[in-house]
């Protein structure tokens, strides 16, 4: 081999890595990479952040100055910067706010909670329905790597897919809160990134739907009809006319009682599985007698109660 030559060096140097007893070995290397591009891109965040701070007026810097040696609260700080259409000052002089960012910081001093369950708590707050911003909260919350490279990629596919292989494992046993760990694990993971080419977009976006769709089964498992519907739309908003996406989504309607909408779901699948070559009619054929007897089981409960409701009185 000539050791001078880049190209062959970098072609001999792919096919050593992908023989199988070498795969570990190159998985967990592309993950530690992975894991320190990360801690870099924290720290030059968090160094932008104190930039944009001093940046600040006097009162706005005395304010949010405090909060940043707490990491939870820093990070917390830096979601308001990342929006442009965010009065950072204004919210810096709110009073209501600054009395949360107090107790919160007293609480991690007092030792009264650790920065995980601090965070837990915020985090469920500002995601959960209580709070009309959650949707911007959610999008501005979550650090990208921009530019993925093609080894950062790989990196996070190969972890995600590990921990799939984990949430399925979980599924089968029946452990199905273990399988949602797993798997948003697994889309934590991929939403870090964002490759700029569309092959890699792509290829990630694949990956996400998959996870997504898993996380849906897992839902509908334990009983979770509505999160199950959330998430297959999810995946249709991204994969319009995705087949497992409408007949698990179909699924979750009926179980939720919701008709219509599972009819309406249930023709949009006919339609997507005669264009693969109806491989999944009898999938199909099973939901709509599914449909049909929860329906008939729905109007023989109201029969009755109707019935009992307006029988004659003994006198």
């Amino acid at each position: 081999m000539d050791f001078t030559d880049g190209h062959a060096l970098s072609r001999s140097f792919q096919e050593f890595a992908r023989q199988p007893a070498w795969a570990p070995l190159v998985e967990q290397a592309q993950r530690e990479e992975l894991a320190e591009v990360l801690q870099q891109q924290d720290a030059a965040l968090m160094e932008a952040l104190r930039s944009k701070v001093e940046a600040a007026d006097a009162a706005t810097r005395a304010a949010l100055a405090p909060f940043l040696a707490v990491p939870v609260l820093a990070r917390l700080v830096s979601c308001l910067f990342n929006d442009p259409d965010t009065d950072v000052a204004a919210w810096a002089s709110n009073p209501q706010v600054l009395s949360m960012l107090r107790r919160a910081r007293r609480m991690l001093q007092r030792g009264d909670a650790t920065e995980q369950q601090l965070e837990a708590a915020l985090l469920t707050y500002l995601k959960g329905p209580d709070n009309p911003q959650r949707a911007e909260f959610k999008q501005l919350a979550t650090p990208q790597l921009t530019n993925t490279t093609p080894e950062q990629l790989a990196a996070a596919l190969n972890e995600q897919l590990e921990e799939r292989q984990q949430g399925n494992a979980a599924y089968r046993a029946g452990d199905l809160q273990g399988a949602l760990r797993h798997y948003a694990r697994g889309l934590a993971v991929l939403r870090l990134l964002r490759p700029a080419g569309p092959q890699d977009q792509a290829v990630l976006q694949e990956a996400v739907v998959g996870l997504q769709l898993n996380s849906a089964a897992a839902q509908l498992a334990a009983g979770a009809a509505g999160t199950c519907v959330d998430l297959c739309s999810e995946v249709l908003a991204a994969a319009p006319g995705h087949l497992t996406a409408l007949l698990r989504r179909a699924r979750a309607h009926v179980l939720r009682h919701d008709y219509q909408a599972a009819e309406a779901d249930l023709r949009a699948a006919e339609v997507a599985d005669a264009a693969c070559g109806g491989a999944r009619a009898e999938e199909l054929r099973g939901l709509w007698a599914e449909l049909r007897a929860q329906r008939q089981r729905d109007l023989q409960v109201d029969r009755g109660m109707w019935g009992r409701m307006f029988a004659p009185q003994p006198s």
